[in-house]
């Protein structure tokens, strides 16, 4: 089973969602996501997930300017080239921003 927790702007937790885990992501995501818009009257929506949401199909989707979902996926530092291959093949690079985390060696600098 997949569980998506939907939270406001505060953080705070609205209700949750679950799909069966066998299904593709992009098949269950966009559904989730137009049924959430009209149950609660949602204009403004960002998905947040974690790596195993990075496909070619879901990426594309997401992307879709028709859809106006933006989103922040979840990726490990060692795949970064080949999710940024992903996402160039499907939209304009310029339109994203890669974060990184802050080293320990930054943090422990920051503690003193």
């Amino acid at each position: 089973m997949v569980v998506g927790v939907i939270i406001d702007n505060y953080g705070q937790p609205i209700c949750c969602e679950m799909w069966p885990g066998n299904t593709t992501d992009v098949k269950t995501l966009i559904p989730v996501i137009y049924k959430l818009r009209k149950r609660f009257s949602i204009n403004s929506i960002c998905v947040v997930a974690d790596r195993g949401m990075i496909s070619k199909e879901t990426i594309k989707a997401l992307s879709d300017k028709k859809r106006n979902i933006p989103y922040i996926l979840g990726a490990r530092m060692r795949k970064v080239k080949e999710i940024r291959e992903i996402i160039e093949s499907h939209i304009d690079i310029d339109a994203f921003t890669e974060v990184y985390p802050e080293s320990r060696l930054s943090q422990k600098h920051l503690h003193h």
